[in-house]
């Protein structure tokens, strides 16, 4: 292989990517999203039926090395045909009262409290950056937006989607309240509100929690109200294509006003 270094690409299964402060976009698609981002680039390694494709765009961003795919397999430790991938270094958390306070057209936010896969995490990135709301928000550990998989889920929705961090449920909510936002818990309950009977307030943000045990009590009790998709048959839907449908109905039928003229 040509210089420069690619030990970034090295034996990327059995690497703890979030500790390092990297992420992997793999593919043509992904790749090409990272590099129109403006999220620092570290290097890019491709086969040469890619070269031509991936060239222009990593120019003047990061290193572009061009090695045989059987090379890059040895490599990476794990057959690899997607012929691209790229790495660069993961944008340091913005806090939530922050974004708020910097952004004052925000009206819309997803928040991700106790989600621990990241391909669900992913599909909800992807349905918010589609339904155009403003960031998403997390609370700390559980599943990971940079993850090779959580990137391939959402389609790269990260690069231009704001990846906010929450500690606390008081202060998440607290703030958002500060700033104007309704906070709706989506669950599976027979007390919450329908939603076919449900209209948001203008600015929303929907409260999403883990696939298996549903949204914490701490949570919910502390959001203005319980909302839920009624289900015919089964027991539930997963939770990145419940997030879709919520976030569509509340995008499509959001009115102004304070959430208390919303039922």
């Amino acid at each position: 292989m040509n210089s420069p270094d690619i030990s970034v690409f090295a034996n990327l299964k059995d690497r703890a990517l979030r500790d390092e402060g990297i992420f992997i976009a793999e593919g043509g698609f992904l790749v090409e999203r990272a590099l129109a981002s403006g999220l620092e680039m570290i290097a890019t390694l491709c086969s040469a039926r890619m070269a031509e494709r991936i060239a222009p765009l990593a120019q003047g961003r990061c290193p572009l090395v061009i090695a045989d795919e059987s090379e890059i397999a040895r490599l990476v430790g794990f057959p690899f045909h997607r012929g691209v991938m790229t790495a660069g270094r993961r944008p340091a958390p913005l806090g939530i009262e922050r974004f708020l306070a910097s952004n004052p057209p925000a009206r819309r936010l997803v928040i991700c409290a106790g989600l621990d896969s990241d391909d669900n995490l992913g599909s909800i990135m992807r349905s918010a950056a589609a339904l155009d709301y403003d960031a998403i928000a997390r609370t700390p550990g559980g599943s990971d937006p940079w993850s090779r998989r959580a990137l391939r889920a959402s389609m790269g929705a990260g690069f231009t989607l704001p990846v906010l961090a929450i500690g606390r449920e008081d202060d998440a909510v607290g703030a958002l309240r500060d700033h104007g936002f309704a906070v709706y818990a989506t669950v599976l309950a027979s007390d919450a509100r329908p939603i076919p009977a449900f209209r948001a307030c203008g600015k929303h943000a929907l409260v999403f929690g883990n696939e298996a045990s549903g949204l914490d009590a701490a949570w919910r009790d502390r959001c203005d109200r319980a909302i839920t998709i009624p289900i015919a048959r089964g027991d539930s839907l997963n939770v990145g294509v419940a997030a879709g449908i919520f976030m569509y109905h509340c995008s499509l039928l959001a009115g102004d006003g304070d959430p208390a003229e919303h039922p």
